[in-house]
């Protein structure tokens, strides 16, 4: 910051020039030039990247993920850190990543997480850990429907997933974002596909409000599924007073910038615990090829029937989120969904429980498309 500002008051540097040159937030900048501000030199290299309360912030969201069993890295919670920090005008994205050196120093202040985060992530060990993860989850998730007095309220209960559709002869995927609450109500689909820009005559003979955007893969991430939740989701739930949202923790999904917005819009966002997605999503699924053109209309016809009225009863009242209990634990079995053994969990648990992609293989066969499985 102080040779960006020295730049610009002793070189004639413009501002843009200067946050660009030197990897600081525009704003800042700007804000100290406007205001003759001189950043001092000493202190800059021991300032903290996050005051107190934001630390907090970041922290404890990434004790909770881990005890919902999502792991990750110290590289990738130095990630999650560096996105934060992009969030809060602290960095910008042409900034260097805050470096694993930075976080070592973190977990020095928070020694309860470190004891936390070293133990190992077995299989053996999810077993035993398993039943009392989803325990303390229905717990959680109790405490959370009584305080926002939504314990009756199932049109405030709404649970998002994705699902990958490949397409026939090329080595790609469009994904589709579905929602729908305990009510029995669905939002429109919301499409993902590969590319670098958004042609609306892929939503072509599309249902009823849905929309899309383009990623180079196909497969959403964390920016997307911000535009999914700002765009799209927003524009179709009750306006006033809290609702929950159930997701899985991919991480794609879920910066801490993510769950500060949500929670700014009433939004509550709460993790399924990981490795237990065959429990909250009981609704089947199998993978098909279509053609880029075909692809959404359908898929819509398939996601209105997967994700009918009496299926997303059924999936809330059998995972028993709505009506709330959590009788069905204490008959649980403790086996884990196939992500655990895999090496290609990513992958899995994205192409996993929301759309019976079998009502679009049938669409298929009527529409002279082969499913995938017997073409190979």
């Amino acid at each position: 910051m102080a040779k960006a500002y020295k730049a610009v008051i002793d070189d004639k540097l413009p501002v843009h020039s200067a946050a660009k040159s030197y990897g600081v937030p525009y704003e800042t900048l700007g804000y100290m030039v406007v205001e003759n501000l001189v950043p001092v030199c000493s202190n800059l290299a021991n300032m903290p990247m996050f005051t107190s309360e934001e630390e907090k912030i970041f922290m404890t969201r990434l004790m909770e993920m881990d005890e919902l069993g999502y792991v990750h890295s110290r590289q990738e919670m130095a990630n999650i850190a560096t996105d934060y920090a992009i969030v809060l005008a602290k960095k910008t994205k042409d900034s260097p990543p805050l470096s694993l050196t930075w976080f070592q120093k973190v977990l020095r202040r928070w020694p309860e997480f470190n004891a936390v985060s070293q133990k190992t992530f077995t299989v053996a060990r999810t077993k035993t850990a398993f039943k009392e993860i989803i325990i303390k989850y229905f717990g959680e998730l109790k405490k959370t429907l009584l305080k926002f007095d939504l314990l009756n309220k199932p049109h405030l209960i709404y649970n998002v997933d994705e699902k990958g559709v490949t397409i026939w002869g090329k080595d790609e995927t469009v994904t589709i974002l579905g929602c729908g609450n305990a009510a029995g109500s669905a939002l429109p689909p919301f499409f993902i596909f590969p590319g670098q820009r958004m042609n609306d005559q892929l939503l072509e003979g599309s249902s009823p409000g849905t929309s899309g955007t383009v990623s180079k893969d196909g497969w959403s991430n964390s920016e997307i599924f911000m535009d999914f939740l700002r765009n799209h989701f927003k524009k179709f739930v009750p306006g006033e007073g809290h609702l929950l949202l159930l997701l899985n923790g991919d991480k794609s999904h879920i910066p801490i910038g993510t769950f500060e917005w949500a929670r700014s819009h009433n939004i509550l966002l709460q993790l399924i615990p990981a490795l237990t997605i065959h429990f909250f999503y009981r609704w089947t699924t199998k993978q098909c090829a279509l053609s880029l053109n075909d692809v959404c209309f359908l898929a819509c016809k398939a996601y209105g029937s997967a994700l009918s009225a009496n299926n997303l009863l059924s999936g809330f009242r059998h995972t028993e989120i709505y009506p709330f209990t959590k009788d069905f634990i204490n008959d649980m079995p403790l086996i884990l969904s196939k992500a655990c053994n895999s090496d290609t969990a990513k992958n899995e648990s994205q192409l996993e429980n929301l759309i019976d992609l079998q009502l679009v293989n049938r669409a298929n066969a009527k529409e002279g498309f082969t499913d995938i499985h017997e073409a190979s």
